[in-house]
């Protein structure tokens, strides 16, 4: 009997100078490439809203800017590219990318794929994307699959309108947020899943490769990305002074900027990130990605809620909800059983992993 091998598009936040997109679209491809009978490859698929966000900035706008902006931009230029060199790099040597495509002529994947998977990333944040319909997989008859799509902030009644119908058309939806798994279920009136986030369908091991020898040979602490309240960066210096260990920042040094009590430690590869967390004593993070990698990594960590409640959600999964910093003191926080979080994380992502593999049926 001759075995039918599928071809698989998948359209995510690929191009990026984002850790997290990154990491989560490798996962996908990944994931998928293990699963039998299936060849799959990233599609090149150029959204001009995303772009402008995610991709190092040729020019400066000074209708938003100002002289400081420009100055501090200028200053950065060089590093913001090479930290996007570095992260396409990551995605080169372990994906498959196909050639670009855009709104224009993304029809013509249909002759080279016998499916598509929308995911991961806040690819149905409508704002995000200025309304691009492409990552409702509008353009194409063939089976459609969502695999831990992310929505962000909800849609009003008339962007769920915009999108009901092609929604419906999906064989399979599987989302990453608790909350917007039951609002399209209870919407659509269909089956919705709630599944992990893709670099939770790759073992820990298959993420230690990737983080080398340790650079900072000294104790730290390590904080990646702040909340709105400024709450994570405060009490991350409470956690350093109290525990006299250096603390360092995640990010890119503003040159016009003092810093008090803590240094900006410059990353700009994916291995660099995953090298400064697994070093770490501790994480004090606002970032979903962050946190998912120092629970991999079994590193204490403390969780602050930033623009969604996805943080919130891996923490009831996993039984964290005493990590987050908004509601608790983490100076009284007890230490994690990691057996006990390994127990539940293994089992969320036999789930996901079973629910990906059913998609492609």
């Amino acid at each position: 009997e001759k075995i039918i091998v599928m071809q698989i598009g998948i359209i995510t936040v690929h191009d990026t100078v984002n850790y997290g997109a990154t990491l989560q679209a490798v996962a996908t491809y990944k994931a998928i490439s293990k699963l039998e009978n299936q060849n799959v490859e990233i599609i090149d698929y150029r959204c001009k809203s995303i772009d402008i966000r995610e991709l190092p900035k040729k020019k400066y706008d000074f209708r938003s800017g100002t002289i400081k902006g420009f100055i501090y931009y200028l200053l950065t230029k060089k590093k913001n590219i090479r930290k996007y060199n570095e992260i396409h790099r990551f995605l080169i040597e372990n994906t498959k990318v196909s050639s670009c495509y855009d709104e224009n002529n993304i029809k013509q994947t249909n002759d080279k794929y016998d499916c598509f998977l929308i995911g991961s990333d806040m690819l149905w944040q409508l704002d995000y994307t200025d309304s691009d319909l492409t990552f409702f997989l509008n353009f194409t008859d063939k089976k459609k699959v969502s695999f831990a799509t992310s929505i962000g902030k909800f849609w009003s009644n008339n962007q769920f309108e915009l999108v009901k119908t092609y929604l419906n058309d999906f064989a399979v939806i599987s989302v990453r947020e608790k909350n917007f798994a039951d609002f399209l279920c209870n919407k659509l009136d269909r089956k919705v899943n709630y599944v992990c986030d893709p670099t939770m369908l790759l073992d820990t091991n298959e993420w230690v490769k990737y983080v080398g020898k340790r650079k900072i040979h000294e104790k730290y602490s390590l904080v990646y990305m702040d909340d709105l309240a400024k709450n994570c960066k405060s009490n991350a210096l409470n956690y350093s002074k109290k525990n006299q260990c250096l603390l360092y920042e995640i990010g890119i040094k503003n040159p016009l900027k003092k810093y008090h009590g803590y240094k900006i430690l410059e990353v700009y590869g994916v291995e660099e990130f995953l090298n400064a967390i697994y070093y770490s004593e501790i994480l004090y993070t606002a970032s979903y990605h962050g946190m998912l990698f120092a629970i991999y990594f079994h590193k204490p960590f403390v969780y602050y809620n930033k623009d969604s409640n996805r943080l919130e959600n891996l923490a009831n999964q996993l039984g964290l909800q005493e990590r987050n910093g908004n509601k608790y003191d983490p100076m009284l926080m007890k230490a994690i059983d990691w057996n006990l979080v390994d127990e539940k994380r293994v089992k969320f992502s036999k789930k996901s992993l079973e629910c990906l593999d059913s998609s492609f049926l």
